[in-house]
Order: C-alpha cells, then structure tokens, then sequence
C-alpha cells in the first residue's frame, strides 16, 4: 500500500514514529510535516502579508495543502493520514477525484481541546475514520460518530523508544532522586513547588516554559531520546497528566517504562 501521511513536526516525533512503523509492515510511506515551515516558506508567507494583506495562517494552509496536492499527484497514495493535520473537505474532494479509491483517516491524538474538537468535527465530512487516543473521549464522541470514529491509544516504538548506550556524562547529566520531563503547566508548577518542600532533594525537571515557574529551576527542553536516557537515570520519573486528559494513558506512561523507568 501506498500510504502519505500529513503530521506535525514534533519533539514526539509522532510522524516518524507511525511512518517507520508502516514501513516495517511492509508499506511504501511518505510523509510531509504540516507546521514546519522552511525559509523560502517564511519569506513567501511574509511577502504575500505585506503586500497582499494575506492572513498569515490561511496563507500557509493554502501553501501547505497545495504542496500536498502536489505530492499525492505525482505518487497518488492509496491511504491519505492527516495527524493533526490542516486537510479540508475541498481537498479531499479534489484528490478523491484524481484517486477515486484514495482512503483518509484523521487522527487526534491530543487532549479534547475546543480547538480539537472543531478539527474533529470538520474531519467527520471528509474521513472514513476518525481516531482519538483517549479513552474518555472516544466515549464522549462514539454517541455523534458511530463506527466512523476509533478508539487509537499510544504506543511504543523498539526503533524510537529505548535509551540507549548511556555514557558515564549523561548517566551523571540525567540522574536523579525524582524526575519530570513535560512543559510547564501552573498545576505542574504548583504540584513541583509542593514536592520540592516535602522532599529532601528537589525535582530535576526538564522541559519548556519552567522559567514561568518561580522557585523552580528547569534544565532545558530535551530531545525525545534525551528524555528517554532522563526516565533511564531516574529512580523515579513522575507521569504528570495534563488536567484535562479525559480517563486515559498519554505517551509517558509507556515510553518511561520503554527507557527501563519506574514512574509514578
């Protein structure tokens, strides 16, 4: 099978995980990030602001799905998957015209944000299946989608997912007491600061945004690996859900115990 897929640009590295994936069953894939704009990209988005009047957003959707268009031209794909992506009805409707047998799936693999559940909703008009990787929402939504719609949890990748040689630097750069890998949220902040008073040495975080957290020093965001080879040297790596994960397992709860961790 012929397979493209339409994904972020991610420290997760969701794109590649799920392209290598299909690759190693056997598919032909390829892929193209839908948030990474190169330089010639800028410079055409910031042309097109200044002397058209272009919104800079729908400019670089326009440029995002032609660049797609252009590429399910010259190898059409039996499979078209769009990770979050930025695909619309009119799209679709113009690559099933060239590829009648063209199939879409969109997947929201994100917490059920307003702004995911809109995507959802738009996505319902021109996919065959929609996947979410929460249980609590897959519930929420089976009501409105019916079969269209499917339950799609996280996983592990043997290829992406283990840590590694760990040489002496980084087993003395990445251990820990207690650990947290993630981004700064003011309920992960809060919950650091209590931690950091109950506890006889402080969390080793790592991640973006912990600047904002005043009385707590972050190390710096971290590659995906960088974050396995932390959950590795830990003798604890915290799994701090984010406080609308709707009754289901996120990524951490699998990649820490893939990098040889215990997690709380």
């Amino acid at each position: 099978m012929n397979i493209l897929i339409e994904g972020p640009r991610w420290t997760g590295l969701w794109t590649e995980i799920i392209a290598d994936t299909l690759q190693r069953l056997g598919h032909r894939v390829d892929f193209c990030h839908h948030n990474h704009k190169r330089a010639t990209d800028r410079l055409a988005l910031t042309a097109g602001t200044l002397l058209r009047g272009e919104d800079r957003a729908a400019a670089w959707r326009r440029r995002h799905l032609q660049r797609l268009a252009e590429r399910c031209a010259a190898s059409p794909p039996d499979l078209l998957l769009s990770i979050q992506g930025k695909l619309d009805s009119t799209t679709v409707a113009m690559l099933c015209k060239q590829t009648p047998a063209l199939r879409v799936i969109f997947w929201w693999g994100d917490i059920l944000t307003d702004k995911g559940l809109a995507a959802i909703r738009r996505a319902a008009g021109f996919a065959d299946r929609l996947l979410v990787s929460y249980r609590g929402t897959y519930e929420k939504l089976k009501p409105v989608y019916g079969n269209q719609l499917r339950y799609f949890p996280f996983g592990v990748s043997p290829a992406f997912h283990a840590s590694g040689g760990l040489s002496q630097r980084e087993r003395r750069r990445f251990a820990a007491d207690v650990a947290f890998v993630g981004t700064c949220y003011p309920e992960r902040c809060d919950l650091i600061r209590e931690l950091n008073r109950a506890l006889d040495h402080p969390v080793s975080v790592w991640g973006r945004g912990w600047r904002r957290c005043r009385g707590v020093k972050g190390h710096g965001a971290l590659t995906l690996q960088e974050s396995l080879k932390v959950h590795a040297c830990s003798k604890i790596s915290l799994n701090l859900h984010h406080r609308d994960t709707d009754n289901g397992c996120n990524m951490k709860f699998f990649e820490i115990p893939a990098a040889g961790g215990f997690q709380l």
